[in-house]
């Protein structure tokens, strides 16, 4: 608004990070290659996990940051690495 541009939110605000995450799994990564699909599917499982209830306008920087930390807080146990 402070631009005198109006951007219509109420889409974002209906679509959860989980929906939009499984409609691209559903839609676009089967066009990919196999191991970038199997990429695809497995780093969006933390991601869901996560942030998944959050609605694509609710995500903020902040929200993200609190997730990278403990993420990276997290110690593999296969590895016995942090996980990134």
């Amino acid at each position: 608004m402070v631009r005198g541009v109006y951007i219509q939110r109420s889409a974002s605000e209906r679509l959860t990070l989980k929906n939009a995450l499984e409609r691209y799994l559903r839609e676009v990564s089967p066009t990919k290659s196999k191991g970038s699909h199997e990429s695809d599917v497995s780093r969006s499982k933390p991601l869901i996990s996560s942030l998944g209830s959050y609605s694509l306008a609710a995500i903020t920087s902040d929200l993200v940051a609190k997730y990278r930390d403990e993420r990276l807080a997290t110690v593999s146990e296969q590895t016995k690495k942090p996980i990134s």
